[in-house]
């Protein structure tokens, strides 16, 4: 079955503001797509496992042409270090 993100969920709210503060106060953008196959297994696995799905933004998906935004990659890194470093307070 599908995993479906918890809109109470603590490290979703901890994402957030981390994200909102590493710019400029801009709101995280929140969305479910058709993917998570790896959240849907440890869903299943665990259904009381709070967690979050994320990544850059990616082209071509599944194909030879599957490409990602290098430039998403360190402002993206430095969301899941401080994320990691306000779960771990």
């Amino acid at each position: 079955p599908a995993w479906r993100e918890n809109p109470k969920s603590k490290l979703r709210t901890i994402m957030a503001e981390v994200y909102a503060a590493q710019n400029g106060g801009t709101p995280m953008k929140i969305e479910s797509i058709h993917a998570g196959l790896e959240t849907s297994w440890h869903a299943s696995k665990n259904p009381a496992l709070d967690m979050v799905s994320v990544g850059v933004t990616a082209h071509g998906i599944h194909t030879p042409e599957e490409r990602i935004e290098i430039a998403a990659i360190v402002p993206e890194a430095k969301l899941l270090m401080e994320t990691l470093r306000r779960i771990a307070e």
